[in-house]
Order: structure tokens, then sequence, then C-alpha cells
């Protein structure tokens, strides 16, 4: 016979639905707040890159 431990190694159908659902639900609360960081960055990131590409170069260097 099977001993208890090796009965219950592993995950049950509900268990993993229910952590599956918990998921989605993050994802879902995190998302629109991830792309607005993401466009925020985005604005602000290509003004200095355009600055840094137009400066004329340091000779000292």
């Amino acid at each position: 016979m099977l001993n208890d431990f090796q009965k219950s190694a592993g995950f049950t159908l509900i268990e993993v639905m229910i952590v599956l659902a918990i998921i989605v639900i993050a994802t879902t609360w995190g998302l629109p707040s991830y792309r607005a960081w993401i466009q925020n960055t985005q604005f602000t990131m290509l003004p200095n890159l355009l600055r840094t590409a137009c400066k004329k170069p340091n000779p000292k260097r």
C-alpha cells in the first residue's frame, strides 16, 4: 500500500485552477499600470536620446 506522502504528492486540479485564476487577476490588474509606465519611460527617454545625439563631440577626450 502507498503511504500518505505518496498519495498526496502533486497538485490537484482545483489548486492549479486557483493559482491560475490569481495569476490572471494580478495580470489584469497590473497590465494598465505597466503600459503607462512604459509610455512614460519612452516619453522621457526620447528627448534625452535626441539631446545626446545632437550634442557636439567633446574634443578633450
